[in-house]
Order: C-alpha cells, then structure tokens, then sequence
C-alpha cells in the first residue's frame, strides 16, 4: 500500500513538473511576438519552475525572446542560471542580449560572473561596457579596478559614467585623482557619477568640488553637496549647511539627508528656512519628516509661521537673523552660532602640542556663542552706555578700577579689531552688560574644534596664513582668515587675539594664543592662566550664552 502511495505521489509530481514545462514552453515562444510582456510576467511569477525554457530561451534564434529571457532570469536570480548567462554575456549577437545578461549576472551575485564581465568590459557596444562597468562594481570584484579605470576615458559618456560609479563601489582610492579630472567632463551624467564616487571613496576635496556647488543644473549640485558628506575640510560643513537653502528641492533633500544622518543640531534653523518656503509636494512632506526628527516632536505649525514659531524658541538674548545658524544680539549687535549640547571630546594627549587637559570625554550642556572676538566699536559702546563704569562689575572686582583698555585712542583708529588690554574683570562685566557671560574652557574648547577630536578649527595641521593671524607683529580685524573657520562657524578661534574665558581659582584661564603666537601654541587644547588684572597686547574675548535663558 505504502509502495502504491509513493508511485502515485511521484506520478503527481511528474504531471506537475510536465505541466510547468509544457507552460513555459509556451511561455517563451510568446516572447517572440505582440504578446511578449505579459508572457515575461507569467515566467516570472513561475520562477525557477521555468528556468530550463528560460536557458534554452537564451539560444533562440529570436532577438526579443533572447532579450526577455535574460532579464527574466536576472529578476528570478537562481544560480544555476549562471553559465547560460554567461555564455550570453560572451557570444550572443545583439548588444541588447548582452546588456541584459550583465545586468542579470549582477542579481545572481556570483563572483563566478568575473570573467564573462571582464569581457564585457572590453565590449564593442558602448552599452555592455557600462552594464559589465556596473556589475564589477555592484559585484565588488576588486580584482578588476584597473579594467574599470580604463573606461574613464572611454568615449561614451554612459561608460565614463558607469566607471566612476563601479570605482566608487569597489572603494579605489588609488583612482582619485582621474575621478577628480572627471568632475570636470563634458557629460553631466558623468560629473555626477565622479563627485558621487568621489564622496563615497571619502576624498572628495572642497576645492574640486566647488564650481560644483554652484552649477547651473540642480542633479550637479546635489551631487556636489553628496560628495561633501565625508569631508574634512573645515569649510564643508558650512557649504552642506547653505545648500539646505538651495532653490531646488532635489539639493535641499540631499543636504538634509546628510545633515540627518550625522544628527547635526545646528541644522535645524537651516531646514526650517527650507521649510518654510518649499511648495507642497512631496518633497516638502520628505524635509518636514527630517527637521521634525532633528527637532525631536512634531512641529506645531507650517508656512512662514515656521520662523516665528523658531525665533520663540531662542532666548530673549537673541534674535533670528536671515542667515540661519547665525543669531543676533540686539544688545550689541554681536553674532551667535550654536555649540549644540552632547558629549564631546575635551583635551589632548598629543606628543608635542601642549594641552590644558588629558584626553576626555565630558557632557556638555551646550550654548550660544559669540562668532566673533569682541571688536573695539562694541566694547567703546559699552564704556558710552556704562558711564558709572560699575553696574556691571564681578563682585570680586577692586574698588575703583577703570575698564578703559590699555592705548584705548590707539585702538579706536581700527574699530573692526578685537578690543584687547582688556583684564579679565573688564571681559565679565562686558558679557554682564550684553546680557551674556564669558564662556568655560570647555564651551570654548568645543567651539573651537567642534565634535571632533581636532587639534586645530579646521583638522590637525599646523595653521597657515590662511587659517589663523600667528606669528606676526599686527592684530587682524576680525574675520580676516576664513578658512580657519570651526565646525560650528566661529572665526578667529586660533591666532590673532587670545580669548578670556572662566574658571576656578585666583587665576583665569586665556586660549586660542593670539597674534605673535607660535603656531603650534594656537591649538584648540593650549592654553594658559594668568591674573586677572593683567592686561596683555594680544588678549581680547568673546560671550557666550545659555541655552535656555
């Protein structure tokens, strides 16, 4: 009886296995003619029931039931489908065939594929290269970076594309510098392609990537803000920020996705502007989700009323100004950035550069701080506005002192300087006057080098003179080296003037070095302690501000 059940259940899988060959038999001679599409998503939803017709499909003589078969078996990715393909892939007659062959080995996900696209690389159709281009990369055959560095100078434009793309996939930094010379191609596709892999090699270098940022076509300037995404140069950051205002959605989106993904804080004012202006669509839906993710709860209101509700948010101290990210004090006009609360990284064990601390790891609270050192023109204005000269004085402070700096007439010929013969009493009762504080070494630490474990504002190398005002005998005026700018937007944080800030003890602490510095003494984690009624040529300061006050 057994015997018999086992017969007749055999017997039942034969009829069945009959059946799906007589049906994709038939199947595929409708591949041929009118009826083709609907045949293919017949002979897909058979899956690999239909994969002996599907292979014997690929040595049809019949051009379109060739096509179909090979893009057929890509989307049902069976394995055993990989000789048939790759014969294809070799020796089928029409470049079309071909394509679909690579296109199909890349979803079987066999390395065993890496010959029959090492062919394909040097195909005679401009087509199959960037198929075969594609499945190196998509395959991560490493093996064969040299083949597809090759075709960055191919003379199709979806080929060169194709390259710098796979490139990017296969992580070939040695191809750098001929993705570089690509950005600048002819072919838009193909400037897109490069500044894309570039960006996912992490070499992507801001001045390659600039006339980018600024080109006419909105696909090159997302693709610009992409490739900034791992970036270390110190005014990427600001670029990534800028392009949330961006007139195209497609630029907006990608620069929130980056900003998103890395969890900036000091993104937010700058999706806000975004928002606020974006039409209703779908892309407005996409960046209202990330600024109400970056927020942390959904935001109450749409439209214009999105600044309103944000400048309710700041403290009274400050007011929203038309450049997001930067904030106002109307008390005396001075400009704020965001140094956002987390933990952040404080100190230095560095072998040469002097540092206040060891390396640690501390909880901040975050707070608004002074862009800029205090110039001369706000400080005078204080002294006009504080004429008894003690309504804003530190407790501790002796009776009678003057606040009027050293060689103040001097200094009143450049106001655009930052004040410095300042003593320490005379920074805290400014900061008390605005309606702010003098920052900790901490917030002045995080400020200056961001979220990063960073030696200077802008990485670890010592200054040039592009970067910092050191090793001279002349104060700068504020702003006068923006490529020292920090992660958080603050200038001037090495060199040029020394900074006042707030600690414990009979002596204050001063940091960022000042202009007749040695560079190396301008770091973000030097520092020194001095009287505070000392006044020095190269000390000045800068407020901060709680975040909720």
């Amino acid at each position: 009886m057994l015997r018999t059940l086992i017969l007749l259940l055999c017997a039942q899988m034969l009829c069945a296995q009959d059946a799906d060959s007589y049906l994709a038999e038939r199947l595929c001679a409708r591949l041929r003619g009118p009826q083709a599409d609907d045949a293919a998503e017949s002979l897909e939803r058979m899956g690999s029931a239909a994969l002996p017709e599907l292979c014997d499909a690929l040595q049809s003589s019949f051009d379109s039931e060739r096509w179909h078969a090979a893009r057929i078996l890509g989307t049902i990715g069976d394995i055993r489908a990989l000789g048939s393909l790759c014969r294809a892939l070799r020796s089928d007659d029409q470049p079309g065939v071909r394509q679909a062959s690579a296109e199909a080995l890349v979803a079987l996900g066999s390395a065993g594929a890496e010959d029959a696209l090492l062919a394909g690389l040097g195909d005679g159709e401009p087509q199959v290269r960037a198929a075969s281009a594609r499945g190196v990369g998509a395959l991560r055959l490493n093996e064969q970076t040299l083949a597809v560095d090759a075709l960055l100078e191919d003379a199709s434009a979806e080929v060169r594309a194709a390259a710098c793309w796979a490139l990017g996939q296969l992580q070939a930094s040695s191809s750098a510098e001929r993705l570089e010379v690509r950005v600048s191609d002819v072919s838009l596709q193909v400037r897109c392609a490069a500044l894309r892999a570039l960006g996912g090699l992490k070499l992507a270098r801001l001045p390659v990537v600039l006339h980018a940022l600024s080109a006419r076509e909105a696909e090159e300037r997302a693709a610009g803000v992409a490739a900034l995404e791992k970036c270390t140069d110190a005014d990427a950051r600001s670029r990534i920020l800028e392009a949330c205002l961006d007139a195209d959605p497609q630029v907006v989106l990608e620069a929130a996705r980056i900003l998103e993904s890395s969890g900036e804080p000091g993104a937010l004012p700058w999706l806000l502007a975004s928002l606020a202006r974006q039409q209703p669509g779908s892309e407005r839906k996409l960046l209202r989700q990330i600024v109400e993710g970056l927020a942390g709860e959904p935001l109450p209101v749409s439209g214009e009323a999105l600044l309103e509700w944000w400048q309710a948010q700041l403290p009274s101290q400050l007011v929203w100004t038309e450049y997001p990210g930067i904030y106002k004090s109307p008390r005396d006009g001075a400009e704020l950035v965001l140094v956002p609360a987390g933990a952040r990284v404080l100190g230095s064990s560095h072998a040469v550069l002097a540092s206040v601390w060891e390396a640690h790891s501390a909880d901040l609270a975050g707070c608004f701080i002074d862009r800029n050192e205090v110039t001369v023109a706000r400080y005078a204005r204080f002294l006009s506005e504080s004429r008894d000269g003690h309504s804003f004085c530190h407790p501790d402070e002796p009776p009678g002192k003057s606040h009027q700096p050293g060689n103040w007439q001097g200094q009143l010929e450049d106001p655009r300087r930052p004040v410095v013969a300042v003593d320490w009493y005379d920074a805290w009762a400014y900061a008390r006057w605005s309606g702010r504080r003098l920052p900790s070494e901490a917030e002045w630490e995080t400020a200056a080098r961001g979220g990063e474990a960073r030696l200077f504002p802008w990485g670890d190398s010592l200054p040039t003179r592009e970067q910092a005002v050191c090793g001279t005998t002349q104060l700068a005026r504020i702003g006068s080296v923006l490529r020292g700018t920090s992660p958080f937007g603050c200038l001037d944080m090495a060199g040029n003037a020394a900074e006042w800030c707030t600690g414990e003890g009979s002596e204050q602490p001063v940091r960022g070095g000042g202009f007749a510095s040695l560079p190396a003494e301008c770091s973000a984690v030097a520092g020194q302690r001095l009287d505070p009624l000392q006044r020095r040529w190269d000390v000045g300061f800068r407020c901060a501000l709680d975040l909720a006050e």
